[in-house]
């Protein structure tokens, strides 16, 4: 390897890590927003709804259940349940979504009590934990990438343009902010 190399070599293995972690937190914040959107879909016909099982092999919401574990809804039919084959279908669309993916241990989802391909999970309770789906616009649209541009309006970290000299990222690359979002965006914002 020539000394041309190296640095190239350090910088490519840098920026796959940078990637892999980038598609790793995009999976999570997926699986979360997925199960956030199913529980507010599921509870405006079933408010009781505390947890779900899903057939892992095909995404199918398999069962709705309370707190105290009384189903609400098990496929593929309950005649007492308000919640319509649409809506199973909905919401079995949306995991058949994320499945794909994997990380359902990860996720949270256990093996249900039916074994697999069985998995079961908790919904989320109160306001959703994510609801922005695209970047703020900064103050300043451009400038040099590698430059300073700032400080994040939430979280006061230094920041500077990306290498497109369009978006902005902190010190270490980041676009996502994980200070206290004051703001309430997910990405850092360059203050005014």
């Amino acid at each position: 390897m020539t000394p041309q190399t190296e640095p190239m070599t350090a910088a490519l293995s840098h920026a796959t890590e940078v990637a892999r972690q980038r598609v790793v937190e995009a999976c999570d914040h997926f699986h979360r927003i997925t199960l956030d959107y199913a529980a507010a879909l599921l509870r405006e016909t079933l408010p009781d709804a505390a947890a779900i099982t899903i057939d892992s092999d095909d995404g199918e919401l398999y069962e709705v259940r309370d707190a105290d574990g009384k189903a609400l809804y098990r496929a593929p039919f309950t005649p007492a349940s308000p919640l319509t084959d649409q809506l199973a279908d909905d919401v079995s669309d949306l995991f058949r979504q994320v499945l794909p993916l994997g990380g359902l241990a990860e996720a949270g989802w256990e093996t249900a009590a039916e074994g697999e391909p069985y998995r079961s999970i908790l919904l989320p309770t109160g306001t959703p934990r994510s609801t922005s789906t695209t970047p703020a616009a900064p103050a300043q649209t451009s400038g040099t990438p590698g430059e300073d541009a700032g400080t994040c309006a939430q979280c006061d970290r230094k920041l500077i343009w990306d290498n497109t000299g369009k978006g902005v990222n902190d010190e270490w690359g980041e676009y996502i902010c994980y200070g206290p979002r004051r703001a309430g965006k997910a990405v850092h914002v360059l203050a005014k």
